[in-house]
């Protein structure tokens, strides 16, 4: 499901990819947004209440920009860099991605409750990611 739209992308978000990227990306996004939420955030659709729905979008831009640049990179978190003799290294691919783009979103979603009041990123337990 695409949880925003490439208007939202281009105007509000101030993202940089053509709509052509961001409509390969967002799809996928709108998967990993599901998977950090535990599927919570499909209860609040259609409809979303109007503050959830734009951090909903913000989070989802957020992943947008991500999955592109993990393809531009083949996956590959840039860790090391330098200037002279210049020299690049790279971290392992997919979980430091993985990792830095959950702590991205992370902040956009606290807060924000499903259809039945339970946090998106409540984990169990009693716990609330972040808390």
């Amino acid at each position: 499901m695409n949880y925003t739209t490439f208007a939202f992308y281009r105007d509000v978000y101030r993202g940089t990819l053509d709509e052509d990227e961001f409509c390969r990306c967002v799809a996928r996004a709108g998967y990993v947004l599901e998977a950090i939420t535990h599927e919570r955030v499909k209860s609040l659709y259609p409809g979303p209440p109007a503050g959830a729905a734009e951090r909903i979008s913000m989070a989802t831009c957020i992943l947008v920009d991500g999955i592109a640049r993990t393809e531009r990179t083949e996956g590959r978190t840039v860790t090391l860099e330098a200037v002279g003799k210049y020299r690049v290294g790279y971290a392992k691919p997919v979980a430091a991605a993985a990792r830095s783009l959950r702590r991205e979103v992370e902040p956009c979603l606290a807060g924000v409750r499903d259809a039945f009041g339970t946090p998106l990123l409540y984990r169990g337990a009693g716990r609330e990611l972040g808390a």
